[in-house]
């Protein structure tokens, strides 16, 4: 099972859903059973047809677990396109080695070539502290930049940090450090990050726990230097990252076979020709590098993205990424195109960005918010060995684009695209798992870095119909990379303030909402409201009682309205945010329709049918919507803090 990637990944899947059967399996055949999902030919019948992806499940015959199946996506490469891809005979390294001529390749390639990559290297910069290679990495020692100033690039470690006992950088250890450095007593990853230094003719690593002080008891010297992450990462010339490593103890030279991962070659039947086609693992990029350990940490989040070459080390192969390249061993060329298709790749998101910097106003770029809401998402899932520093382990992303724009950051937010971004919501059951009450005192109650947990944002792709609010003023916003990570402030918004009543089930199931009239069912019947609280039920009871629950419009999709709830807390005009509400208008069965009767101006038109063909209409959100439309000059100015 250890010759074909497909068993193998099958053979992985089984043995984690169900031991017995796997445990079978060893010792005599299996039957399995197949579904398919989807296949697809381009190109007219001939030599050269081009087939997309497709995925397989496979499972046990008669399978009954709690799982579908194995899931498999089939990557097809042509074997023209073969010599680009596919390396054809398997190599295996040994434990105490890597491809240093790969990835001399890599890094000559991209310092030669890649005009992204290298819009910086004029610009000498470098960290406060360094660690200085002497030869063989047999000398090490800590330098002071400006009293050691270095002569040659510098280069980074991304790595996770484990149980070990070691020397760290503190104030009573800095002269030691000067000195010497026992490299021996180093975690080994530290210690093979020096060896691979070396062997790439680098003579100077910033690794954090030997560069930034790790006094507990005074933070000053963490916090200076944590504001500085962006440029640390993004002027290196190389991020290594240690993507297997769980703790810190493993070797970064582990013995790599690729018997598991290799293409496999094979003969189909494509519109009546016999043709050879290279099948490969569609998700290899997520197994091996996206997926891995080390990049569900928070911190390296943000290290991987401001990082302008990451070179990874996976369980079972190098892996490159850069503004302008993905690779691993077995594709050293580049991915072929769907396996690069992993979510927020380098290159698409350089390319975003580029686009965003070259604004000179705070004009909506759907674009930008899409771009930013999926970094948060994906942030969001990452874990964080101290929940405090949610803000603080962002702020390089946030750094790295505010020199480079007009637009305004406050609490993991930028003004442009507040509107849309005040109407995230997480899961029930992250709710529940990660109450607000215990990270309340990290951000504001208006930002998402406010609780733990997956955050999910409204999907704008159709484009925006309608706008019910607008951002007046950001109290106190960075204007500089020296507080990113401030965790206060306040945001005053003009909107609709409307009084929001609720029809309960029971005491602690909602059924309803009622608001300027009109009610709207929750999680009941063809066109639904969806309501995320971060509050208790009996809270939001005592608000309803006390009629200090109110609801205020954002704006509008062509599927739904997005509120979000607000309480008043104290003061004039002070309120906190309480949770979001989603308020569907309409249903198509046609997933990419934009609902064209849904427009400015067009509104009671379209609310006087409740279907159009495959169209069934929200009337009670149409007639909101009508109201909101009417009565825009009733809107107030409150803050939300």
């Amino acid at each position: 099972m250890r010759d074909c990637w497909i068993c193998y990944k099958f053979s992985r899947w089984l043995d984690a859903e169900n031991p017995e059967i796997f445990n079978a399996w060893c010792t005599s055949s299996l039957e399995v059973e197949y579904s398919f999902f989807g296949r697809v030919v381009f190109e007219e019948p001939g030599p050269d047809n081009v087939l997309l992806p497709f995925f397989i499940s496979i499972a046990p015959a008669s399978y009954d677990g709690d799982s579908l199946g194995c899931d498999i996506e089939l990557n097809f490469i042509h074997p023209q396109d073969s010599a680009k891809y596919v390396i054809e005979k398997p190599r295996c390294h040994s434990s105490n080695s890597i491809n240093f001529n790969l990835v001399h390749t890599w890094i000559d390639r991209c310092t030669r070539e890649h005009k992204k990559c290298n819009r910086n290297d004029t610009i000498s910069w470098f960290p406060t502290r360094l660690l200085h290679l002497g030869s063989q990495g047999q000398e090490v020692k800590l330098i002071i930049s400006k009293d050691t100033p270095p002569n040659s690039p510098y280069m980074t470690l991304s790595h996770r940090w484990g149980p070990q006992s070691y020397t760290q950088l503190k104030r009573s250890t800095l002269v030691q450090l000067q000195n010497a450095i026992d490299v021996v007593s180093l975690p080994q990853v530290f210690q093979d990050t020096i060896r691979i230094a070396c062997g790439l003719d680098i003579h100077y690593l910033w690794i954090d726990a030997l560069c930034i002080m790790q006094d507990q008891d005074d933070l000053s010297d963490w916090k200076a230097e944590s504001q500085m992450m962006s440029k640390v990462y993004s002027s290196a010339i190389l991020n290594l990252s240690a993507t297997l490593s769980l703790d810190g103890s493993e070797s970064l030279f582990q013995e790599r076979s690729w018997d598991a991962i290799l293409p496999s070659e094979m003969t189909l039947e494509v519109n009546g020709l016999l043709q050879k086609y290279y099948v490969a693992d569609g998700e290899i990029w997520d197994d091996e590098i996206a997926k891995a350990p080390l990049n569900q940490r928070g911190w390296v989040f943000q290290e991987r993205f401001l990082a302008r070459r990451v070179l990874h080390f996976g369980k079972r192969q190098l892996g490159w990424e850069c503004k302008e390249l993905e690779a691993l061993e077995i594709f050293p060329n580049g991915l072929p195109p769907a396996s690069a298709m992993s979510f927020l790749r380098k290159p698409d998101i350089n390319v975003i960005m580029e686009t965003v910097t070259q604004r000179s106003d705070l004009s909506f770029n759907k674009d930008f918010v899409q771009q930013w809401q999926d970094l948060v998402s994906a942030y969001s899932k990452c874990h964080l060995t101290v929940s405090e520093d949610k803000l603080v382990a962002f702020s390089g992303v946030a750094g790295s684009l505010m020199s480079t724009q007009a637009d305004h950051y406050l609490a993991g937010m930028w003004e442009s695209s507040l509107i849309y971004d005040l109407a995230w919501w997480r899961s029930s059951t992250d709710r529940e798992d990660f109450p607000i009450s215990t990270t309340s005192s990290r951000a504001p109650s208006w930002s998402w870095a406010s609780v733990d947990g997956e955050i999910s944002f409204p999907e704008i792709f159709g484009g925006i119909k309608e706008s019910f609010a607008r951002i007046q003023e950001l109290s106190d916003p960075v204007r500089d990379r020296s507080s990113t990570f401030a965790p206060h402030g306040s945001v005053r918004i003009v909107g609709f303030c409307l009084p929001l009543s609720i029809g309960w089930l029971d005491h602690a199931e909602m059924a309803s909402l009622k608001v300027a009239g009109f009610r709207f069912s929750i999680n009941d019947g063809p066109l639904i409201s969806s309501v995320d609280l971060e509050a208790s039920r009996q809270e939001i009871q005592e608000l309803v009682q006390r009629g200090n629950l109110i609801l205020m419009p954002l704006f509008a999709t062509s599927y739904f309205l997005h509120t979000i709830l607000l309480t008043k807390v104290r003061g004039l005009g002070i309120h906190r945010r309480l949770g979001a509400v989603r308020i569907e208008i309409m249903k198509s069965s046609d997933a990419f329709g934009i609902g064209s009767n849904y427009q400015s101006g067009q509104v009671t038109e379209a609310a006087t049918s409740q279907s159009q063909g495959k169209v069934c209409w929200n009337k009670p959100a149409l007639g909101l919507i009508h109201y909101l439309l009417k009565g825009r000059t009733s809107s107030r100015t409150i803050d939300i803090i």
